[in-house]
């Protein structure tokens, strides 16, 4: 397997790749599904509204990029998952049409944390890295797999997937229907972003967002 293009950034996905998310202030949050649809009573409108949000500021984030890299994780027990239980997680996203070679394979945490003498390590993912450049249809795949979790929305596959761009040091993850966070290295790469997609930014954390970007 090759690997991937810039390694300094690409080398703490293998420690924690949910910390990359928050070890920068340049990070905005995105409100997806809303509130106007309800995941109980409304679950299609909702779902719907939320893949068109984050298929846009995807869009507008990696317009520019070069190269976007897919790190996606694995339920360490995926058969016993609670949302979209299978034996194999992987073969589900191909299930769904997901269609590319992995660049690069490894298992690690979700979390990196530090333990006391008497902790149990964290369960160990299964991650695999893609190269997604120019192919938006396995993109949206791994979109509508965040987008789905926790919803009953069929297909699904319980993986956990980063989108990157590792030249500009750009971050994507969608956490499901609700939310979904885009981090930098650097302020320039957001701007256009926060300024794009105002009405969609997490009310709640408008402050903290006014201050990295305002």
């Amino acid at each position: 397997m090759n690997t991937v293009i810039n390694r300094d950034w690409y080398i703490p996905f293998r420690k924690s790749p949910r910390r990359l998310l928050f070890d920068s202030p340049y990070r905005l949050r995105f409100e997806l599904g809303g509130e106007v649809h309800e995941n109980t009573t409304a679950p299609v409108p909702r779902f719907i509204q939320a893949l068109e949000r984050c298929r846009a500021v995807a869009d507008a984030v990696f317009a520019s990029s070069e190269q976007v890299i897919a790190v996606v994780g694995s339920s360490p027990e995926p058969a016993r998952d609670f949302y979209a239980p299978t034996k194999d997680s992987f073969a589900a996203l191909y299930a769904m049409g997901f269609r590319l070679s992995p660049m690069a394979e490894w298992k690690a945490s979700l979390d990196d944390v530090d333990l006391d003498d008497d902790d149990e390590p964290p369960a160990s993912f299964l991650w695999r890295a893609f190269d997604i450049t120019g192919s938006p249809a396995s993109r949206d795949v791994l979109l509508w797999s965040s987008v789905t979790y926790e919803m009953p929305i069929q297909p699904a596959a319980p993986v956990i997937p980063f989108l990157a761009d590792t030249r500009r040091g750009i971050l994507l993850r969608v956490y499901d229907d609700r939310g979904m966070d885009v981090t930098a290295t650097a302020v320039e790469p957001l701007l256009p972003i926060y300024r794009s997609f105002d009405r969609w930014l997490l009310d709640y954390d408008r402050e903290r967002m006014r201050a990295a970007f305002g």
